[in-house]
């Protein structure tokens, strides 16, 4: 998602399996390299997996123009997207998302249907070119 336009940080958990016991909750990820990047962008966007049955994106965070914005991207390709009442609202001033030098990002959750399937490249697009 990142491309040539963004920077990137990523923490991936990458054993064959039991994956799940590495989960860390965003509001305290405190990876000094992590937190450094974070605070010199205006616009920070984390990107997790979560469960769920289908394709669908769930988007939080404390910045609601942005988070708007992408959600409209989304919906626009055809996407299911939920901007409210569900488990990740990414809303506490420590989230990763919100490290920014802003104090507000935005939180994508998705789901393994769509993080591993053929439409995870039409929501790729669609984000890049709804980001600043």
């Amino acid at each position: 998602m990142a491309g040539g336009r963004h920077s990137l940080y990523l923490f991936q958990a990458c054993r064959p399996h039991g994956n799940p016991d590495l989960h860390l909750a965003s509001d305290r990820f405190d990876d000094p390299l992590c937190l450094e990047l974070a605070a010199t962008h205006d616009w920070v966007l984390t990107v997790h997996g979560c469960g769920g049955g289908g394709e669908v994106v769930y988007l939080g965070g404390r910045d609601l123009v942005l988070k708007e914005r992408l959600a409209a991207a989304c919906r626009g390709v055809g996407l299911e997207t939920v901007t409210e009442g569900h488990p990740w609202p990414g809303r506490r001033r420590l989230n990763i998302c919100n490290r920014g030098r802003r104090g507000m990002g935005v939180q994508v959750e998705l789901t393994r249907a769509l993080r591993l399937g053929e439409r995870r490249r039409i929501l790729v697009q669609a984000l890049q070119e709804a980001l600043p």
